[in-house]
């Protein structure tokens, strides 16, 4: 911090300490003062000054225990006013209860006027200063920290001058020290990030924008951390700089710091021309179009120039919405909205035969471990079954590439629904060798924040709600990424396709699901286990403590994308799955299913 900064900091924070400190002393003798100005009253002058000794160190040690020296005077609110008020009892209690002791006598009123008089000068000096932030906020727009004294930041602090709009920019923090106290449009580079909470007192902030698209996780959690106390301070961001499309900043992009950016993930960087070769000019088939990774599989094959793409869902509603956001976002892309279910084999058959797409991308699947436990037949018909279906019609009617979208959960499967994709990813390698034409291939990735059924939205919905938020285990632990980054990643998994690869995605490291539950809680100002409650309730039927990305004895190998390893997957002469062949049948025999996955992964392992 600059010697200069550093001065006025501290300068105004003892003025605030100085005035407690002459409440603490002034409030006796002027209750003193209203009670024995209508009578004398015999006390000594150095019996009075002991009595305000004492008085004066009590109410300090009080102030000390209700943290006055941690109050920001700018926001006294309620809950400043309270501790006031209880301050100023539990003083005004303790010194009289010494008093007694120790055989002081002093009216028995002027305790009871020490409170009102020690309350009202305590509460006036922050209403005060609560008045002064107000007005000089109304007469100068909102009160603005920036983050960030790059390139972004010289763009945004231009924009907003050139459009007039209502932000009152106090200051700029960058951690380069070439760049303090620098001036960048009239606006100072103040001193480096790790000072923001004494700047935004100092300064009356009221809202920070990071300013930096490369911002890490690291960065973002910092400036969160600092500012968690400081519930009015809005905390916004710029997008990452992959999602600035022209390169330079707007106003608009402003958006708050979520979930996404406290995570790790560094920006997806794709081969645009790999990528544009894969989909330019093609017929696009996506299955299970209208879910979370389904819709947004479409939005970014949709942004590469495809001939058409064939969106295929069983939800007449899924289907609805990305037929309107296609409609009215992209009226330059060819769609055809299908409704229609992956297990109607005859159905599937048919729109191949009619639309001959060159790419598959096969996302349909039921993914909610806990409810397939309970319907298994269904997860077996859907993610095995259609998987069969869907990918037969692509060798039947050559198609280029298909991509099965599969899950960290198909390894070493403890459920049915992992179990059930494991066999989907075998049902792809046996129908390969049936069909060389066509290049077949699965990539593997854990969970995706805010996908319709994943936990972020539970959590969220959860904290509205006033808590509690629930977790299954305090150490369980999961891959996430965000849908755009998965589905990008999926995009160029495809175009590296061979034949018979199954890619792994790079998910970083895995994340214990109740520090994303602290995460979320503290993004909405809330403290966790204060303000919101976090419940343990204990693992679910076939809920696994943490996943695995590939088997232990599989090896990985490079591609030539840094984010993108394809699994070297040992030789296994698979059992025959006949026995699923009848798709209508309800009495599929589960026990022997999961019986067969476990001898298959038991081979995979001796092999």
């Amino acid at each position: 911090m600059s010697k200069l900064n550093f001065l006025r900091l501290y300068f105004i924070r003892y003025i605030y300490y100085f005035y407690d400190f002459i409440c603490a002393i002034a409030s006796f003798p002027i209750a003193f003062y209203i009670r024995t100005d209508l009578e004398v009253f015999p006390l000594s002058t150095q019996e009075i000054l002991t009595i305000i000794l004492i008085t004066s160190v009590i109410k300090i040690l009080y102030f000390k225990v209700f943290n006055f020296d941690k109050m920001i005077w700018r926001y006294a609110s309620v809950h400043e006013v309270s501790n006031i008020v209880k301050a100023s009892v539990m003083s005004v209690l303790s010194y009289s209860m010494i008093m007694f002791l120790v055989n002081i006598s002093i009216p028995r009123s002027v305790p009871l006027i020490d409170v009102i008089v020690l309350i009202f000068l305590l509460s006036i000096g922050r209403l005060a200063s609560r008045i002064l932030k107000d007005v000089s906020t109304n007469d100068r727009g909102v009160r603005t920290l920036i983050v960030g004294a790059g390139q972004s930041a010289e763009q945004l602090i231009r924009e907003i001058k050139n459009r007039d709009i209502d932000y009152y920019i106090c200051g700029m923090l960058d951690d380069d020290k070439f760049k303090i106290n620098k001036v960048i449009h009239g606006i100072t580079v103040l001193d480096k990030i790790e000072n923001i909470t004494e700047y935004a007192e100092l300064l009356n902030i009221e809202k920070v924008i990071i300013a930096i698209p490369t911002a890490s996780s690291t960065l973002m959690r910092s400036v969160r951390n600092s500012l968690k106390d400081h519930k009015d301070i809005e905390v916004i961001t710029l997008p990452s700089i992959s999602d600035i499309a022209d390169g330079k900043v707007h106003i608009e992009q402003l958006r708050p710091v979520n979930v996404d950016d406290l995570l790790g993930r560094s920006p997806v960087k794709l081969d645009l021309q790999s990528i544009g070769s894969f989909i330019n000019d093609k017929t696009v088939l996506i299955t299970g179009a209208g879910g979370s990774i389904g819709s947004d599989l479409v939005k970014q094959v949709a942004n590469r120039n495809p001939r058409r793409i064939i969106l295929v869902d069983a939800c007449e509603y899924f289907i609805y919405e990305i037929d309107m956001f296609l409609t009215e976002n992209m009226p330059n892309v060819l769609f055809e909205p299908l409704i229609a279910d992956v297990r109607d084999r005859n159905r599937i058959f048919r729109i191949f035969e009619q639309f001959k797409p060159d790419i598959v991308f096969h996302a349909a699947a039921y993914k909610h471990v806990p409810l397939m436990e309970v319907n298994p037949q269904e997860a077996i018909k859907t993610n095995v079954f259609g998987t069969r279906n869907v990918a037969e019609a692509a060798g039947e009617f050559s198609v280029e590439k298909f991509v099965l979208i599969s899950t960290d959960k198909a390894v070493r499967p403890a459920n049915v629904m992992g179990a059930s994709k494991r066999m989907a990813e075998i049902e792809i390698t046996k129908i390969s060798e049936k069909y060389p034409n066509t290049k077949y291939g699965a990539v593997r990735f854990g969970n995706v924040l805010a996908s319709n059924g994943s936990v972020i939205p539970r959590f969220i919905k959860q904290i509205k709600n006033g808590g509690p938020v629930t977790v299954t285990h305090k150490d369980i632990t999961r891959f996430f990424m965000s849908i755009p980054e998965a589905t990008q990643l999926i995009i160029q998994a495809g175009s590296m396709l061979k034949g018979g690869e199954v890619f792994v995605l790079d998910m970083g490291n895995p994340i214990r699901i109740y520090d994303l539950a602290v995460d979320l809680i503290e993004l909405q100002g809330l403290k966790p286990n204060v303000d919101i409650e976090i419940k343990i309730t204990g693992l679910r039927p076939a809920e696994k403590l943490y996943e695995e990305l590939i088997f232990t004895e599989e090896e990985t190998l490079e591609t030539s994308h840094p984010r993108v390893r394809v699994v070297k997957c040992k030789k296994v002469q698979y059992k025959d799955i006949d026995y699923l062949k009848d798709i209508d049948s309800e009495n599929i025999n589960i026990n022997k299913f999961k019986r067969n996955i476990e001898s298959i992964i038991e081979e995979e392992t001796l092999l």
